[in-house]
């Protein structure tokens, strides 16, 4: 099964974002997106945070990431959910790491998984870690 996620250009996230807040700008991303899964809460899955240090569209630009995160949340007993460096524009605003899917932060989960493929994204780690602070 083939899954596959189309997002909106930056340009289009550039635009909205200029007049919107911050949580609004990630509830924007994921609306548009196709093959996300929202899971419930309540059901007692283990939960899982899939955590790429570089910003959205670079981490979903990567395979592995939309792979592992498809793996996981096929499981009946685990969800999965996405953690991506904030934009410059939030990264500004100091705006907190939250999850793409409901918008979470990093300390709900019960295990975080971080991918670091390239080794320019090791220098994201600190900005990554201080937004998750």
């Amino acid at each position: 099964m083939a899954l596959f996620f189309t997002v909106p250009p930056p340009s289009a996230v550039v635009k909205w974002i200029m007049g919107r807040s911050l949580k609004h700008h990630t509830d924007f991303r994921s609306d548009d997106e196709t093959g996300a899964v929202r899971h419930s809460w309540k059901e007692g899955r283990y939960r899982v945070a899939l955590v790429y240090p570089n910003t959205y569209h670079q981490g979903m630009s990567n395979l592995g990431v939309q792979t592992v995160y498809r793996l996981i949340n096929a499981r009946e007993d685990s969800l999965c959910e996405r953690f991506f460096l904030p934009d410059p524009a939030a990264r500004q605003q100091n705006a907190p790491l939250l999850s793409v899917e409901s918008q979470r932060p990093l300390r709900d989960f019960d295990l975080i998984a971080l991918s670091v493929s390239f080794e320019n994204d090791y220098l994201n780690l600190p900005a990554l870690f201080a937004a998750a602070a």
